[in-house]
């Protein structure tokens, strides 16, 4: 897909961004009852941070995850839930603010 593309779909209200609205709740629901054994501290307090944010935020976090989803350019109006929903947990590290070393 092209990066106009990619901005039309994010962009436009329609089914694209109502998918990612519920799925994003879904991400958070399984990102706060994550497993931390094993886990930087400041790993999980980015991540949960962020699920705090989203759900305070639900209409600034359906721009900003739409956007990046959108912008793997894999995906389309009409893509099925388990693929957004795959790359939305796919992009949390980035959406949080995780730097690669605070993973290890």
């Amino acid at each position: 897909m092209a990066a106009l593309d990619n901005y039309n779909l994010a962009a436009l209200e329609g089914d694209f961004r109502k998918k990612i609205h519920s799925l994003m709740l879904k991400v958070c629901t399984q990102i706060a009852g994550e497993d931390s054994t094993g886990k930087q501290a400041i790993y999980i307090q980015k991540r949960t941070d962020k699920v705090d944010y989203t759900i305070l935020n639900q209409i600034e976090a359906v721009d900003i995850l739409s956007h990046l989803v959108a912008s793997k350019g894999t995906l389309t109006n009409s893509s099925n839930d388990a693929d957004i929903e795959f790359t939305i947990v796919s992009v949390w590290d980035d959406y949080s603010g995780v730097m690669h070393s605070e993973t290890i």
